[in-house]
């Protein structure tokens, strides 16, 4: 895949993945440690894709747009 096609499937991933984990709980009470844990048992395809960053530095920051945790940066 490449990093395009990662970045969409991981954007929807994030909000599949908190209906499913963690229905009704506020998105921004959400960690992305434990998102990127899940990915790697039930997506990894979706982290094999090359960046000037670190893969798991570059899914962190989706994962806090999608959950609108961008005041933590």
């Amino acid at each position: 895949m490449t990093k395009d096609e990662c970045e969409r499937a991981i954007r929807t991933l994030v909000h599949q993945w908190a209906d499913e984990v963690h229905p009704g709980k506020d998105k921004g009470q959400l960690y992305d440690t434990e998102f990127i844990r899940w990915l790697k048992d039930n997506h990894p395809e979706t982290l094999q894709f090359r960046s000037r960053m670190s893969t798991t530095d570059v899914v962190e920051q989706w994962f806090a747009q999608e959950t609108k945790q961008t005041w933590r940066d």
